[in-house]
């Protein structure tokens, strides 16, 4: 497995067409909708209100992503499967939430550890058929004080944004979206997030 990501690696820094996206017209107006999939029920769900679902809430345990129990898993394939009935939809899958700060610090601070989520994500995303992934991080930096967060999160993107679109090529699937929830709060903003490092690697269409 590590021989594998360090080819990835190697890959993405020579060869420039599997670590980078061609743009693509985007809709006119995209409806974005966080859904926690248990509250209603994936089939009571109108597919045409939204362009965009992003379903929750995943967790980081013990450095990889974790959809909890067999039921809650059912209720993800359920969630993508929306796609037969709206062909357009988009579903993403988030990660975090309110008060889950738990676990991202640990799991980003270091290649290693940032490539050994990656990885969990990409196996997850493929396996449920999601079309993107969303990070919920509440709060880098502000809840737990560790000053690396706020550079380790950007190293996250990138290498996220670099190793997914290279095992798309190789799968023969569009590269998943990558999109980030973020506080509204001005002092969490300053002390949280790199915003112009961020929007490098943020995808929404």
């Amino acid at each position: 497995m590590n021989a594998f990501i360090k080819l990835l690696i190697l890959l993405c820094s020579t060869i420039s067409i599997f670590c980078s996206t061609q743009p693509k017209e985007k809709p006119d107006l995209l409806r974005v909708c966080y859904y926690t999939v248990d509250n209603p029920a994936p089939i009571l769900l109108n597919t045409t209100l939204c362009t965009h679902i992003i379903a929750g809430f995943s967790v980081v345990t013990n450095g990889v992503l974790d959809l909890g129990n067999d039921y809650k898993k059912k209720l993800y394939f359920q969630t993508t499967d929306l796609k037969k009935n709206n062909p357009e939809l988009k579903v993403l899958l988030t990660v975090g939430g309110g008060g889950s700060n738990g676990g991202f610090s640990e799991a980003l601070n270091s290649t290693s550890n940032r490539t050994k989520f990656i990885i969990s994500t990409l196996a997850t995303l493929g396996k449920y058929n999601f079309d993107g992934f969303d990070i919920d991080w509440e709060f880098p930096v502000w809840n737990d004080g560790i000053k690396e967060d706020k550079s380790n999160f950007i190293s996250f993107l990138k290498e996220f944004r670099a190793l997914s679109t290279f095992y798309a090529h190789l799968v023969g699937k569009p590269p998943p979206l990558l999109t980030v929830a973020v506080a509204a709060v001005q002092n969490i903003i300053t002390s949280s997030y790199d915003i112009p490092g961020m929007a490098k690697y943020e995808t929404i269409a």
